[in-house]
């Protein structure tokens, strides 16, 4: 049986890492995967072997005609006990990428669709406590700027990797 390998697509925060990285090297799974500090757009999006590159193109335009913009990771919040994430400051020009691509891409909802809200964040734990939260906070805020997306894709051996990078304000 084999099992079905993913993608997402997603805003790399890298000046995020200096405060997050080791933190996320030792409780999100995802970080010792090869993803970066980031806030996803679209998870799950399509399998690798069948992003064809008609698709590429609709991303290719889809980000080139969106524009790049300044956020803040500003504050800590958990989904549940357990789920340590940081909130970008707007959400909304996530909010709204989000929503784009789940029109434009149907089949594949934010997070499967089993979520009512969107919630824009940064996962730092995935097993998060009261001790990494506070260490996480004296960082805070953080400036970054929202400039690319990542096509990330899984291999066979369960790393991640960036198939394609799509500048936003780049017009094909």
């Amino acid at each position: 049986m084999s099992v079905e390998l993913q993608s997402a697509l997603l805003i790399p925060v890298p000046d995020a890492e200096p405060l997050v990285g080791e933190l996320r090297a030792s409780l999100d799974p995802s970080a010792v995967a090869g993803v970066p500090a980031h806030v996803s757009l679209l998870y799950p999006f399509a399998p690798p072997d069948a992003i064809a590159e008609a698709t590429l193109d609709d991303l290719r335009t889809m980000f080139g005609a969106s524009t790049a913009f300044r956020f803040s990771l500003t504050n800590t919040a958990w989904f549940g006990d357990e789920v340590l994430y940081l909130t970008p400051e707007p959400a909304a020009p996530f909010v709204w990428m989000t929503e784009r691509l789940a029109a434009r891409f149907p089949d594949h909802l934010p997070y499967g669709g089993v979520f009512d809200q969107l919630v824009p964040h940064l996962t730092v734990a995935m097993q998060g406590t009261s001790e990494v939260e506070d260490r996480l906070q004296v960082g805070l805020p953080i400036a970054a700027v929202a400039d690319e997306v990542h096509l990330m894709v899984e291999g066979d051996d369960g790393r991640w990797s960036v198939r394609e990078r799509f500048p936003l304000g780049v017009r094909a």
